[in-house]
């Protein structure tokens, strides 16, 4: 059913120009991906913040909703936390008990 479109994007050559440019941007630009994740992790996180604390404000939810907050605001920290360490794994280098 679907082996004809997939045919066709297969032996695209526009769709793969597109992806050698791609390809070719981000292996100049390493960290930019990391970076995209890390301000959408920290987007995410303000976010859920500012929700949770109009819900509890304006709309007289329970303050109990706050504490289910926490499994959240701790994955979004886990996550920040381990793209810091990705970005500042590089440039550090090895430590020196390594060598």
């Amino acid at each position: 059913m679907f082996r004809p479109l997939l045919n066709r994007l297969d032996s695209s050559p526009r769709l793969s120009r597109r992806i050698d440019r791609i390809s070719s941007m981000m292996a100049t630009q390493r960290g930019l991906l990391l970076i995209i994740g890390t301000v959408l992790v920290l987007l995410s996180l303000l976010a859920h913040g500012v929700v949770v604390f109009v819900l509890v404000v304006y709309y007289n939810l329970s303050v109990a909703l706050y504490w289910l907050c926490l499994p959240a605001t701790l994955f979004h920290l886990g996550v920040l936390s381990g793209f810091v360490g990705l970005m500042l794994a590089t440039p550090l280098g090895q430590g020196y008990r390594d060598k």
